[in-house]
């Protein structure tokens, strides 16, 4: 039996490198020559507006583009305690949009549709491997309020602990690799256990999967005999694991601004005036710093999303279009043990056991939101709403 299953493993595999050889190798002479092709995508129109909505429907059709000449199938396939193959599987495009034009634009019932008109190819072949996640599913990210550990420090900014972790989101969005928001929260300053608690909340709530907070320690100015003014900017950030509320990364920055280092409450923080002042130059660059820091600490740990409703053999994830996600994904089901929560030596919940159950394959994509088929009914194999599914890859690759 186990000889059989290994036979299966190794099929499953071979077949997989035959097809994306095959495929590869079919369009490969095109790509070096560069295609035109026209794509459609779409985003819906939320928080961010009709602007955001649009340029985030023109980067759906851009890769929709890219997929149409060329891509790579990034698959991977595991045994799970009951020795049943599990399937993770997701197609990204290999080849760049070297130029592009929009043919048509328009908005039907709250989302935003562009078509584009894009050349592809002409060798410029994109990176592999987790490092160039910018076509994987993408993670969301939901980021609480700043504090101050001094707030006379900055009574000359406006609107900075908000606009800190705004301005933090937006860059990690422009990577390619995350969907943000922001809570509007803070971070309670109770005990671990109720801090993760509290997390875990916030996530189910947000359907996010990391949560950020962070504070501003220091802002203050300090001026020589000779009057010449220094002023700090050091943050201390956290990032969280959402469904275990578990800290993932900490970072403490600083940068510092010389000469004419106040703001004024005319620049809120995050415009372009104030980053036109020497303090904002200074917060620009560490911003860049903490974007860069928490996009490589979580571009390789895998997507992962909320099952949010069930019908038989059908799961509704909290996770679509919007996240990079296509019919024919697959993902890996995971039920929670209905045993106790596992609990440290100080008393502190470490989090729920879970088990791979099934593979759950993508049969409808919204833009927010999926629907996949289980080989057999949820409750057969333990599944619930509040459930995860994972794309995971062999090796972290």
């Amino acid at each position: 039996m186990a000889a059989c299953k290994n036979r299966v493993h190794a099929y499953f595999t071979a077949a997989l490198c035959l097809i994306s050889f095959f495929f590869c190798a079919a369009h490969t002479e095109e790509a070096q020559a560069g295609v035109t092709t026209q794509a459609e995508g779409v985003a819906a129109i939320s928080n961010g507006g009709r602007d955001e909505a649009r340029q985030e429907a023109l980067k759906d059709a851009l890769k929709q583009a890219a997929l149409s000449v060329e891509s790579q199938v990034i698959a991977s396939e595991h045994l799970n305690t009951d020795n049943v193959p599990l399937q993770s599987l997701h197609v990204r495009p290999t080849q760049e949009v070297t130029r592009y034009s929009i043919l048509r634009e328009w908005e039907d019932q709250g989302i935003y549709h562009v078509t584009v008109s894009a050349e592809v190819g002409q060798g410029k072949v994109m990176a592999a491997g987790c490092a160039a996640s910018a076509h994987a599913p993408k993670k969301k990210i939901a980021f609480f309020q700043f504090d101050v550990a001094n707030s006379i420090q900055v009574d000359d900014i406006n609107n900075i602990l908000g606009g800190l972790p705004s301005e933090l989101a937006s860059r990690l969005e422009a990577s390619g690799g995350f969907l943000s928001t922001y809570t509007h929260r803070s971070i309670p300053s109770d005990s671990d256990m109720q801090k993760r608690a509290f997390i875990k909340l916030i996530a189910e709530e947000s359907g996010a999967q990391f949560i950020v907070s962070g504070m501003i320690v220091d802002a203050g100015v300090s001026q020589n005999f000779i009057g010449y003014k220094k002023r700090n900017f050091e943050i201390v950030f956290s990032v969280y694991d959402g469904l275990t509320g578990t800290r993932v990364l900490l970072r403490h920055l600083d940068e510092h601004a010389h000469g004419d280092v106040m703001v004024g409450r005319d620049k809120p923080f995050g415009s372009r005036n104030f980053f036109e002042t020497e303090l904002g130059r200074a917060a620009n660059r560490l911003m860049d710093v903490a974007a860069r820091d928490i996009r490589v600490a979580l571009e390789c740990l895998p997507f992962s999303a909320h099952i949010v409703r069930i019908e038989e053999k059908k799961v509704f994830l909290d996770a679509g279009g919007t996240s990079l996600l296509r019919p024919g994904d697959k993902l890996v089901a995971y039920a929670r043990s209905s045993t106790q929560p596992i609990v440290g030596l100080g008393g502190a919940v470490l989090g729920d056991t879970e088990r791979s159950v099934a593979t759950v394959t993508l049969i409808q994509v919204q833009p927010l939101f999926s629907i996949g088929e289980l080989s057999e009914d949820a409750a057969k194999l333990g599944i619930k709403v509040g459930d995860i599914v994972r794309f995971e890859l062999a090796d972290g690759n």
